[in-house]
């Protein structure tokens, strides 16, 4: 079975932790791949035979390209999708889960998304309407 996990950063957060431990334990007996948003190393250590797959940056430094940088990452986020053909998508933590729910629209994929947050800290109305619906 091919999986394909879906995270912002590899950094030393408690989901990227469960992450890279799902990940170690399934590549295995499975193919894995992880794809990220950020450039840099896992904070964890991942096995070799896991491939990892970085997006290509985007600016933001005004309103006008933060709103085309979450559109053209959307579709790079796609793409990778598409390319990589998993059987099943794993998506961590909140933004990065919405991303994979409008980034697999029209794919028959399975997504499996995995909350490690907190409500609470969902302070935007737009977040938690979005957060609902996945």
């Amino acid at each position: 079975m091919k999986i394909t996990f879906i995270i912002a950063t590899l950094n030393s957060g408690g989901a990227e932790r469960v992450l890279a431990t799902l990940a170690n334990a399934l590549c295995t007996q499975h193919e894995v791949s992880i794809i990220k948003f950020h450039v840099g190393d896992s904070f964890y250590k991942l096995e070799e035979n896991i491939k990892l797959i970085t997006l290509e940056q985007f600016r933001f430094d005004t309103l006008y390209h933060k709103i085309a940088s979450r559109f053209k990452k959307y579709l790079a986020l796609r793409k990778a999708l598409k390319e990589n053909e998993s059987d099943v998508f794993i998506s961590f933590l909140d933004t990065t889960n919405i991303a994979c729910i409008f980034a697999k629209i029209g794919l028959k994929t399975p997504l499996i998304i995995s909350e490690h947050s907190n409500e609470a800290y969902l302070k935007s109305k737009i977040w938690r309407f979005l957060r609902r619906l996945s």
